[in-house]
């Protein structure tokens, strides 16, 4: 714990220092906070409203601009420069953007870094992560979930340690190949609503993913 303290201690220094530098004309703007590309969901453009839709705003604050753009970036370095080249020029089509901000890019990505390993400073070494997946049973089998059975995550502290040092390689490859995935909405029900203009509609939605090379 000491040790980590201790690094803690320098890694905040420098990210105060470089933050402090034009500080006092810098601009700050109401910020998503946690702007990755799991918190952008796209519905087709042709549709009204369509396009893209940010959720998990929980972490919504007030700071510059580059905080939200920098954590679209992945990949190694030529391809997160390619990336943010591409986003800066469609960003500057709307609004303005101060490069000097693009220095920030890193002291931002060393303070996320110094949270996710506060939060695993906190955590017991015995921790177990585990939420199990949702198994079909009959009504009569009164059995609890277990860790043999499917999870959404089933994790011990190393293995959290692993997710957490894999995030500053800059490639966090989740499948290799990728699994083929569909969305099946099905059993739709539209009701008409005391507005012409509304309607209240339920459906089943199934995503099902295949990680095989060939369907069976």
């Amino acid at each position: 714990e000491r040790e980590w303290r201790e690094a803690f201690a320098a890694a905040l220094a420098l990210v105060q220092e470089k933050m402090a530098q034009g500080a006092a004309g810098r601009r700050l703007i109401r910020l998503h906070g946690d702007c990755h590309p799991g918190n952008i969901l796209w519905t087709p453009a042709e549709l009204p409203g369509g396009g893209p839709h940010f959720v998990d705003l929980d972490d919504a604050r007030m700071g510059p601009a580059v905080q939200d753009l920098w954590m679209l970036l992945s990949g190694d370095r030529a391809q997160r420069t390619q990336q943010l080249s591409a986003l800066l020029d469609g960003y500057e089509q709307v609004r303005d953007f101060d490069r000097a901000e693009l220095k920030l890019i890193e002291p931002l990505r060393t303070l996320r870094l110094i949270h996710y390993s506060a939060w695993l400073a906190l955590l017991t070494d015995d921790i177990h992560y585990w939420m199990p997946a949702r198994v079909q049973r009959y009504r009569k089998d009164e059995r609890a979930p277990s860790v043999l059975h499917s999870a959404y995550y089933n994790d011990h502290l190393e293995h959290l340690e692993k997710r957490i040092a894999r995030l500053e390689t800059g490639t966090c490859w989740t499948e290799d190949p990728a699994t083929r995935t569909a969305h099946l909405v099905h059993n739709v029900e539209v009701q008409h609503m005391d507005k012409p203009d509304e309607y209240r509609v339920h459906s089943i939605s199934v995503v099902y993913r295949n990680m095989n090379e060939d369907e069976e």
